[in-house]
C-alpha cells in the first residue's frame, strides 16, 4: 500500500507542530544549562588565557570579517574553518557590545556556545522524533542524555554542552551530522539542511572531520538519489528548498577555504597535507587505534597512558571499568533483544531511518578507528572527543527500542515521569555530577589578572602603544591573554616568527629591529604562580652611567634581566654570546657627560681563526668595531645627547663569524658562538671628545 501524500494544510499544521516542539525542548535543555550556572554566565565577569586568549585573537578578526582559519594546532597549522568563530564573535557583537547582558565578551562566547551545542542536539532530538512518533521517545532520550553526557562531564568537566574548547565543541553536530545523514538515507530531503550545516561545522573544527564528513554526506545523498532513480527531474524538484538551502550553506562555508587556497604564498590546506605527509611515519597500530576507542566507552579521561604503549597493563586498566563495559552491554543486548521495531502500516520510512541509523553508528566507528591509526603523537582524549556523540547512537536505538513496546505505548505517566526526572538529571549533569556551582576549570582570578595587564599599559613609560611579548614556552598561555588583554583595551602587541602559528603573522616582529626603531616597548611575560604580582614585567632594568655593571658571570649575575636575546646567561665565570646578534635592552638614566662603556670580552677558541669580529650600536645607529682576539677590555663611548636622547634603550651586537662547535668539528654543541661575556660597565667619561 502506497502511502498518499497528506493535503497541504495538514502538512503545515504538521510542520508548525514539529517546530513548537522543537523550540521548546531547545528552550529547556538552553535553559537548564545556563541556568545551572547563572551568576557565573551574567555577574561575573571572565577573561581569556591560553586556548581560549588565542581563539578570542581569532574571534576578534572574525568581528570584522577579517577570519579565514579555524583554531590553531600544536602542529603549526590551523584548522580548517572559522565557523564557530563567526558564531562567537555574533554572540559577542549582540549580547556583550550591544545588549550588555553579560558582563565580558568570553561570557557572551560561552553562551553561544551553550545554544550552539543546545541546537544541534535538539536537532538531533526533533529528527529522531519525526520518524518515530512516540510518547515515550523524547522523555526516554532526555534521560539517556543527561546520563550519558553527565558521565562524560564527570571524567572531563565542563566539556560536554557548556565548553567552548575548539575540541569539545564538536559533540552536538557531530551527533546532529550522524542523526541527520540516517535521515536523508531513509529519503527525508528535508534534512539536507541539518546534514550540510553539521557537517560545514564539523569540517570547519577540525581536521579529521573531512575523514567522516564527506564519505557518510556523500552516501546519505547518493542513496537519497537512489530513491528518486526512475526519475531524476523529480529527485530535483523534491524538496527544492532544502536541496537550495544545503547548497548554499555548503557554499558559504567553502568560502574562506577558497579564499585563502587562492591567496598568494603557502595556504593554511597545504600546510595541513604537508603535515600529514611528514608525519606519515607517525602512524598508531590498528590495536592501538582499537584501544583508544574502546576507552571512550568507559570514559576514560587520559587514553594515551592506555593506548600510546600498549601492554597487559593496559587491559587491565580497561578492565577495571567494567560496570561501564557491563552497561555498553546491557544497551547492546536490550536493544538487539527488544522487540523490533516496526512501523505503522503505510509508514516505511520509520523503519528504514532505524535500519540507517546502525548502519551509520557501523560506519562512524570504522572510521574512528581509521582516524585513531592517523594520530599524530600521544592519544589524547580531545583527539576524537566527538566519539561521545557517536556513542549516543546506541541509546538512540535503546530508546526507540523501548518506546515502541506495545505495553508503553499509552503510558503517559512513565513519559512524564521521565520529564520531571530529566530535569534534576540535566542540571546535575551541567554541574559535572557535583553540588559545586561554578565552574571548576575556570580561575576566578581571570578579572584581578586583566586589571593588572591594563594597569601595566597605563604604567609604561616607554612611550610605545606596541608591546614586544617575551616569554618562555612554558608562559605561552599567559602571554595569549596579555596578547587579548592588549587589544580590548586599545593598545597592540607583537611576537617572535616562533609563535605566528598562534599570534598571526600580523602580529611578528623582529624584537631588535623594532626596539632599535622604538616602535614596541619589551614586556617580559611569566606565569603568575612563579612570579607573583610582578608577572608582567613592563618596566626594562635601569643603568645608572655614572657607576653600574652588567654582569654575566658568578652567582650574582645579572645580565639576564637586561638580555633580549643572543646570550646563554649563566652562572658560571662567563657567558657565550648565542647567534650572530645579540640585543640589550635597559632605561638609562640621565648622563651629565658622555658614557663610557667598558666590555670585558674574549673569542672563541674552537676554530681556526681564533677571533672574533663585535660590532655595536646604540638606539639603533652603528658606534664601533671590534677584533677579538684574546680576552681584554674594550672601551666605546656614547655621547651625551645620544644616551639621553631616549628613556629606553637598545644596545645591539652583531657577531658575523660566530660559529658553533659541532660546525668546527670539536663536539656536538650546535650553539652559535661568538664571544664569552665577563661583564660590562658604564660609567662617565673623564674627558670630552
Amino acid at each position: 500500500m502506497i502511502e498518499q501524500p497528506s493535503p497541504p494544510p495538514a502538512r503545515a499544521a504538521v510542520s508548525i507542530q514539529c517546530w513548537r516542539r522543537f523550540f521548546v525542548i531547545w528552550s529547556c535543555i538552553a535553559a537548564l544549562l545556563i541556568g545551572s550556572h547563572l551568576s557565573f554566565y551574567f555577574k561575573q565577569p571572565y577573561y581569556e588565557g591560553g586556548d581560549f586568549a588565542a581563539n578570542a585573537l581569532q574571534i576578534r578578526k572574525a568581528k570584522v570579517f577579517h577570519e579565514l582559519y579555524g583554531n590553531y594546532s600544536r602542529w603549526g597549522f590551523h584548522h580548517p574553518g572559522p565557523a564557530f568563530f563567526y558564531a562567537y564573535a555574533a554572540g559577542e557583537a549582540l549580547l556583550f557590545d550591544s545588549l550588555k547582558v553579560v558582563p565580558s565578551p568570553f561570557n557572551a562566547h560561552l553562551l553561544v556556545g551553550v545554544l550552539l551545542q543546545s541546537l544541534f542536539f535538539t536537532w538531533a532530538v526533533a529528527i529522531v522524533s519525526k520518524h518515530v512518533r512516540r510518547p515515550l521517545l523524547v522523555p526516554l532520550l532526555l534521560v539517556f542524555a543527561g546520563l550519558h553526557f553527565g558521565m562524560v562531564n564527570f571524567s572531563m568537566p565542563d566539556s560536554a554542552f557548556e565548553s567552548i574548547w575548539p575540541p569539545y565543541v564538536l559533540l552536538c553536530p557531530f551527533l546532529c551530522f550522524l542523526v541527520a545523514g540516517a535521515s536523508v538515507a531513509s529519503g527525508d530531503a528535508s534534512d539536507l539542511v541539518p546534514l550540510a550545516l553539521a557537517g560545514s561545522f564539523l569540517v570547519h573544527g577540525h581536521v579529521a572531520q573531512p575523514l567522516f564528513v564527506i564519505p557518510l554526506a556523500l552516501l546519505a545523498y547518493t542513496v537519497l538519489a537512489l530513491h528518486h532513480k526512475r526519475s531524476l527531474s523529480r529527485f530535483l524538484r523534491s524538496s527544492p528548498y532544502a536541496h537550495a538551502a544545503a547548497a548554499g550553506i555548503v557554499l558559504l562555508f567553502l568560502l574562506p577555504i577558497a579564499l585563502d587556497v587562492f591567496r598568494e604564498g603557502p595556504s593554511n590546506l597545504s600546510m595541513i597535507l604537508a603535515h600529514f605527509g611528514k608525519h606519515s611515519d607517525d602512524h598508531k597500530t590498528f590495536l592501538q587505534s582499537f584501544a583508544y576507542f574502546a576507552s571512550f566507552f568507559c570514559y576514560v579521561s587520559s587514553p594515551e597512558i592506555i593506548c600510546d604503549r600498549l601492554t597487559a597493563a593496559s587491559a587491565v586498566q580497561l578492565l577495571s571499568r567494567w560496570p561501564l563495559l557491563l552497561m555498553w552491554c546491557l544497551v547492546g543486548t536490550l536493544a538487539l533483544v527488544l522487540p523490533r521495531f516496526r512501523a505503522p502500516q503505510g509508514d516505511p520510512r520509520s523503519r528504514l531511518f532505524v535500519h540507517w541509523l546502525a548502519i551509520y553508528f557501523a560506519l562512524a566507528c570504522l572510521l574512528t578507528i581509521v582516524w585513531g591509526t592517523f594520530i599524530n603523537g600521544q592519544m589524547f582524549a580531545f583527539n576524537s572527543y566527538f566519539n561521545y556523540a557517536l556513542l549516543f547512537l546506541p541509546f538512540i536505538l535503546l530508546a526507540i527500542a523501548l518506546a515502541t513496546l506495545p505495553r508503553l505505548q499509552h503510558a503517559t505517566y512513565i513519559s512524564r515521569g521521565l520529564l520531571i526526572i530529566s530535569v534534576p538529571l540535566w542540571l546535575m549533569t551541567a554541574r559535572n555530577f557535583t553540588w559545586a556551582s561554578d565552574f571548576p576549570t575556570m580561575s576566578r582570578e581571570t578579572k584581578t589578572w586583566f586589571d593588572q595587564i591594563r594597569h601595566a599599559a597605563r604604567s609604561d613609560k616607554q612611550g610605545v602603544p606596541v608591546k614586544f611579548l617575551s616569554f618562555e614556552h612554558a608562559d605561552w598561555p599567559w602571554a595569549a591573554g596579555v596578547a587579548l588583554a592588549l587589544q580590548r583595551i586599545g593598545r597592540d602587541y607583537a611576537v617572535s616568527q616562533d609563535w605566528a602559528f598562534m599570534f598571526d603573522n600580523q602580529h611578528v616582529a623582529n624584537v631588535t629591529e623594532t626596539l632599535a626603531k622604538h616602535t614596541t616597548a619589551f614586556w617580559k611575560i611569566r606565569s603568575p604562580a612563579v612570579a607573583g604580582g610582578d608577572w608582567v614585567s613592563y618596566t626594562p632594568p635601569s643603568v645608572n652611567p655614572t657607576d653600574s655593571e652588567i654582569s654575566f658571570s658568578g652567582p650574582e649575575s645579572n645580565a639576564k634581566a637586561f638580555v633580549v636575546s643572543g646570550w646563554d646567561v649563566s652562572t658560571g665565570p662567563f657567558s657565550w654570546s648565542t647567534g650572530n646578534s645579540g640585543l640589550l635592552y635597559f632605561a638609562g638614566l640621565p648622563a651629565s657627560k658622555d658614557v663610557e662603556v667598558a666590555f670585558e670580552v674574549f673569542p672563541e677558541e674552537f676554530s681556526t681563526t681564533k677571533t672574533q669580529r663585535m660590532s655595536i650600536s646604540f638606539n639603533g645607529a652603528p658606534l664601533q668595531s671590534f677584533q677579538v682576539n684574546e680576552r681584554s677590555v674594550l672601551k666605546l663611548r656614547i655621547p651625551a645627547e645620544k644616551w639621553n636622547s631616549r628613556a629606553v634603550a637598545t644596545m645591539a651586537f652583531e657577531f658575523p663569524d660566530a660559529i658553533s662547535p659541532s660546525t668546527a668539528g670539536v663536539s656536538a654543541d650546535p650553539r652559535i658562538l661568538g664571544c664569552g661575556f665577563i661583564r660590562i660597565s658604564f660609567h662617565l667619561a673623564q674627558t670630552s671628545e
